[in-house]
Parts: C-alpha cells; structure tokens; sequence
C-alpha cells in the first residue's frame, strides 16, 4: 500500500535552516508564518462603527530561520508590523517584515546568524557589531510617523501607510543610547515622547538613559544614572511631574553563564521589585530616589499619576512569581514553572517621605496582564483599566495565563466587567478608541487581535465597552493564521497626517472609483 502525503512528511527529514526545534511555540497555532500578506476589504461579521477611522498595528514574532538553540524563545522571532485600516464601515490589512540589520542580513544569508534572544555570544561572529533588533515587542504612532521597537537597541521607523520601513530611528542623531525601551510614553497634553533606555551603554552594564523629546522631534531632556542591579527594566511610569522606573527581579545573566548557553535574564526571588523615582524636568543623576517592595514580577505599567496629596500613584499588574516562564531561575531545571495568580496593584510614592520601602494596594482581585487605558487621560488621574485576562481553558492547557478574556477595570469601585472569548482563543492586549473626542473615558472601542487555535484562524474583534459582556459588535476574519501578537496600538486618522490607501491599488484609478462610488481612504 502506497503512503500518503501525510506519511511522507513524517518520514523524511526537513531540511535546515527550516528544522525548527520540537518545542510548542513552533508548531500548531504558534508555528512560524513567514509570509508578507494584504488582504483588501476584509471579511466583517457584524458591523464596524462607523465613527471607527483609524488604524489598528500590532507586532508579532516570528522567527523565519530556526535559531539554532531548541530553548530559545518566543520572543526571538523576526519582527512583523500589522496593519487593520478602518474607515466608513471598511476593514484593510496588511503587514510586513521590519527590514532591520537582522532581517535583510539573514536574508542574504539564508540562515539564522544572531543567535539566541539577547545572547550575543550565540551569535555569528560575522555579526558581532551589528544592531541585533528584531523590532518585534511594540510598535506607536508619534510626530506622524510609525516606530517598532525592541528595547535590546535603538528602534526603526517605518511608513504608516505602506509599512515600508524607512530604517534606523535615532531622532535626527539626538539619540546617544544604545537601546529605547519599548514601552515610550506620549503626553496627550503636551505630545512629548518620554522614555529610557536600559543597558543603555552595552550588554549587562547597569546604565539607564533618560530623555524626552518634544512634539517637534527635538530632544529637551535627557540623564543618566546607574540602576542597583540590572535586570529587565521594560516599563515605566510617568505622571505630570514625575518618574517612575521599574525594576522587577529578572536579572542579567552573567557573561560566563550566558556563553554556556543561559538565557539573557533569569528570574531571581531573593531579589526585591524596585522602583526609581525622579522629576521629570531636568533630572539630575543625584535626584533619583530607590523604593524597595517584596520579590515579586510586574514588568508593565498601567499608568502613573499624582493624587490631590503631591503622592505618585503607580498601577500595574503584580504576581508573585515569575510570569516570564522562558527566563527560569539560574538554579531550576523545570522552564515551565505554574504561575500564581496576580492582582491590578496601585503603589504609593511620596517625594517627601524619607522611607526606602513602598507598600502595594490591590486596586482590583483579577488575575490579568497587558494594562492598557483611555491614552487621553495618561500620565494623568483616571478610572478605567483594560486588561487581558483569563476565562475558560480546556483541561490540561495553561488556564493559569492571561490570554482568552479581556477585562475592564473600574478603579473607582474596585469592580470589572468582562468577556471571555472561549476555550480555544488566545488574546494579549486590547487598544481603546474613545467614540469621538468629547467622549468621556472608557466610552468608546477596544480592539484585539484573536488567535482562534481550533479553526487556525486569526480574528480582530470590536468590543463596546459600555457593553463588554455582550461581546463583540464586530469580528474581522482574516483568511490565514497568524502568531500571537506582543503588543499593538491604535492611531486615530486624524495622527496620522497624510493618510494613503493600505493595499495595493495599481491600476485603480481615480475614474474607476468614482464611476462606482467607491470609498476613498485619501480623501476621508
């Protein structure tokens, strides 16, 4: 009896560079996609708002090489920039391939040569001085123009209509840090961009750069100081007056250990969650003050404010374990360590207390991750919190991690109204879209992207959240699979300037569109 096709392949050896390693993250619903797609006016259940204009991007790993190292992780992959463009009832996608150093040299290559996820001494020595981005982790819209982001070096811009990328973002040479963290903060008020980079000088050094650029690109702040260990210092707070770093206890590992083959960071629970605090207006290395909490993992803010007392109030999600199974102890062989549940925390900093120590508050009891707001109050007081979180899972799957429901959080009443989008979705963060300008906050859409592992089908949902439960008023197919999404944000068309169509329409032209009353994204 003949094989089938099926048989065959199981049989027959791939061939590398494409013999991707027998963990999970690279088969089934998270295997690697590889593929550049547009998708012109994409399938609708239900109806998009019409008030919905603007643009949805989100990034996604996606490792189109296997990297050599079968305990590498997720966050390795190549970086993809999504696109959903909505306008008039409408929905486009596209996305592409960030062309950073790593992508268009492996190209030419035909092979992976970086190495490990931040593991310099895995890498190619033919590549040793070059820029190791991935551009995969998080992507924004700011002085009209798209950057992604990958906090192990500088970031790259990219075009908002074609997501063509334009190249190494460094804000006219203003930049001196080696590395931009992916979590930038916008002022709504002012427009300034505001963020830090860490190992801001190299690999494992503890310097942490400051620096503010105004809503013209022009740099008008920036300081550097020493952090009391390093570790991965992904996010950070910012209220009207003040900063706030945050240092959770996944640390760097050792140069001698990470030539072994050991990850970047591992998790350390003899560590303390610190936190630095500092004006946000010319700076001074010496300004900066330490606060120590229990050990316990947050790496994403929520947002930052000042109370009516001068205090600054810090929110964000706490667990107290590692979270970030893929970086284990340096001393625990079990990668996928059970997680405990986590809480929506608010911590108190008050400029004029003496004290080291900082106390956290739970805000909410809701287990959740991926904090996002109405941006129109960031930086300032606020209500509502948006949070990826857990419903139903199947037995046997990991249900103890935020990824099939979302979650808005009511701060003033400790209280949440939620969705579930069932046992086989897979969901991170969610973007909010106020329903016009005068809105008041939390009225308005979230939007997120959905894996839907059963049918191997990706979806973008619309949510009401004056009616969350209900579930979603629209759901966008699109025709293939696509990896989980890191992280993704919405810009308004009004942000984004001279706005173009998404997809290719060559050989469209204008009398064709007006002959048929067609929609024109340009001229909306």
């Amino acid at each position: 009896m003949t094989e089938d096709i099926n048989a065959v392949e199981a049989r027959l050896p791939v061939q590398p560079p494409l013999d991707y390693p027998q963990e999970p993250i690279y088969h089934g619903a998270d295997a690697p996609c590889r593929f550049e797609a547009e998708v012109y006016h994409c399938q609708v259940f239900g109806e998009i708002p019409k008030d919905l204009d603007g643009t949805y991007y989100r990034t996604m790993p996606d490792p189109v090489w296997n990297p050599g190292h079968p305990d590498d992780n997720y966050l390795n992959g190549d970086g993809v920039v999504g696109a959903l463009r909505f306008f008039n009832g409408h929905v486009d996608f596209k996305q592409r391939f960030v062309r950073t150093r790593k992508f268009v040299i492996e190209r030419a290559a035909r092979t992976n040569l970086f190495g490990k996820f931040r593991n310099r001494f895995t890498a190619d020595p033919r590549v040793e001085n070059e820029i190791r981005s991935t551009g995969n982790t998080h992507v924004i819209l700011w002085n009209k123009q798209l950057i992604a982001l990958k906090e192990d070096s500088v970031p790259y811009a990219l075009d908002p209509n074609t997501l063509d990328t334009i190249g190494v973002e460094t804000f006219g040479g203003q930049l001196t840090s080696k590395t931009f963290n992916a979590h930038p903060k916008i002022d709504p008020v002012t427009g300034e961009l505001i963020n830090i980079g860490y190992e801001a000088k190299g690999d494992g050094t503890n310097d942490i750069s400051y620096f503010v650029f105004d809503k013209n690109g022009k740099k008008t702040e920036e300081c550097w100081f020493k952090a009391p260990f390093v570790c991965m210092t992904h996010d950070i707070g910012v209220t009207e007056n003040w900063i706030v770093v945050i240092l959770p206890p996944l640390v760097y590992v050792p140069d001698e250990l990470q030539k072994q083959g050991h990850s970047h960071f591992a998790w350390d629970a003899t560590t303390p969650m610190t936190f630095g605090m500092f004006p946000r207006r010319s700076p001074k290395p010496e300004d900066i003050r330490w606060f120590t909490y229990e050990p316990a993992f947050g790496v994403h803010a929520g947002n930052a404010y000042e109370n009516a007392n001068g205090v600054v109030c810090l929110d964000m999600p706490i667990a107290n374990w590692n979270r970030m199974f893929y970086f284990p102890a340096l001393d625990e062989k079990r990668r996928g360590v059970p997680v405990d549940r986590s809480r929506y925390m608010r911590f108190h900093f008050d400029p004029k207390s003496t004290s080291t120590h900082v106390d956290g508050e739970v805000m909410v009891d809701i287990m959740g991750e991926f904090p996002t707001i109405d941006n129109r109050f960031a930086t300032r007081s606020y209500r509502y919190t948006f949070l990826a979180t857990s419903g139903a899972a199947k037995k046997g799957t990991m249900n103890n991690r935020p990824g099939n429901g979302i979650a808005m959080l009511d701060l003033e009443t400790h209280t949440y109204t939620k969705w579930c989008a069932g046992e086989e979705a897979t969901l991170t963060e969610a973007s909010f879209v106020p329903r016009n300008a005068q809105a008041p906050e939390g009225d308005g859409y979230l939007i997120c992207i959905i894996n839907r592992k059963d049918r191997l089908l990706t979806s973008a949902v619309i949510l009401d959240c004056l009616k969350l439960q209900e579930g979603p008023v629209a759901i966008v197919n699109l025709p293939f699979r696509l990896r989980t999404s890191t992280h993704g944000s919405f810009a308004l068309a009004s942000e984004i300037g001279e706005r173009r169509e998404l997809c290719d329409m060559s050989h469209v032209t204008p009398d064709l569109l007006e002959k048929f009353g067609t929609d024109r994204v340009d001229r909306g």
